[in-house]
């Protein structure tokens, strides 16, 4: 399996798309949910792994959390930091691999592996990631972890998917290996009526009893599941959130 390619994947073609999707009001429902789940996001030291552009960061940091930002992406780095500066946050942001965690065991009361970014490594690396995780909280400290809905995808499952922005768009060719529980997939993008770029990319998804025995061999005590919704995790829920708890 090849290891996923982030500065391949997200390029700039990635975010015309993507930012499309992603209104302030979907970011404030978001940190919501978060802190609905996990009081701390409201007053206690947070690390989002994973952060992007410091979407979510960002947001818990006007609300009072103290945030750390992890990403490998310099420039989705660099927009957060002038963000947290312009704001007067106190949020840091730092260029790391999500798989090479820095900061001294047990001191964050909240880590985040928000909006799919757990699961794109091979399954030893992404055990790892989560040990590592629970080391990095404080006891009686939260995960919360977002991802697509296993369930959900392969009951709405679509080889092909179509994703437009005025006259353009793109395209995933999509395969599902069930021996694996990877999504394989091929994109195109398209604008301006011409083929700008490609990108493969695969991640791994999890039913919920098989990331619930990864958690607790993780060192995490206690892991429950929720819909987006916040509501006990059905069929019908596109996204499936896990809150996994490190002894107190």
């Amino acid at each position: 399996m090849a290891e996923f390619d982030y500065d391949a994947f997200f390029n700039d073609h990635y975010d015309y798309f993507v930012q499309a999707q992603l209104p302030p009001e979907r970011t404030h429902a978001e940190a919501d949910l978060i802190a609905r789940l996990a009081p701390a996001a409201s007053s206690g030291a947070v690390l989002d792994i994973g952060c992007g552009t410091g979407r979510i960061a960002l947001e818990l940091a006007r609300r009072g959390a103290r945030v750390t930002g992890f990403d490998t992406n310099t420039r989705y780095i660099e927009h957060a930091r002038a963000q947290a500066q312009a704001d007067g946050l106190a949020a840091t942001f730092t260029v790391a691999d999500m798989r090479e965690l820095g900061p001294a065991a047990g001191q964050f009361d909240l880590i985040l592996l928000w909006s799919n970014t757990f699961g794109y490594f091979g399954d030893a690396t992404n055990r790892a990631q989560l040990a590592a995780a629970c080391k990095l909280l404080r006891p009686g400290g939260v995960l919360l972890l977002d991802q697509h809905n296993r369930d959900w995808i392969i009951r709405h499952w679509q080889d092909t998917l179509v994703v437009r922005q005025g006259d353009d768009y793109f395209m995933d060719e999509n395969v599902f290996d069930l021996l694996t529980g990877r999504t394989l997939n091929q994109r195109t993008y398209v604008r301006d009526g011409r083929v700008v770029g490609h990108a493969r990319f695969n991640s791994r998804l999890f039913c919920p009893p098989e990331l619930a025995s990864w958690l607790q061999d993780a060192g995490f005590a206690t892991v429950t599941f929720c819909g987006e919704d916040g509501e006990l995790l059905t069929l019908k829920h596109r996204r499936q959130v896990v809150m996994a708890g490190r002894p107190s």
